[in-house]
């Protein structure tokens, strides 16, 4: 049975992950990672979609996904965004992000 936030649509998985991004800091950085909720801080400022692009690499380098597996769904203009990782389950995320 599918956990809350995953679904599993044509043989693929996805998984819908809150973010509090934190723009300009001084490093990009996993701040906190609780449940389904992610503290990111990202260098880039958040002007013309630069924090977003950073924060899609970011995670996809943390992963170790392509970058076209990450998708921002809602909050672009936002520091409370909500991101798509297709082809890994909520279990398989934190797993990498620990490591």
């Amino acid at each position: 049975m599918n956990k809350p936030n995953q679904k599993k649509i044509n043989q693929d998985i996805s998984t819908e992950l809150k973010i509090h991004l934190v723009p300009r800091s001084s490093r990009d950085q996993l701040v906190n990672c609780t449940g389904d909720q992610l503290k990111i801080k990202i260098t880039a400022p958040p002007v013309e979609g630069r924090a977003n692009q950073a924060l899609i690499a970011f995670l996809a380098k943390q992963l170790g996904i392509a970058k076209t597996k990450v998708e921002l769904v809602a909050g672009a203009t936002s520091k409370q965004k909500k991101i798509r990782i297709h082809g890994l389950t909520l279990n398989q995320i934190h797993d990498r992000l620990k490591q």
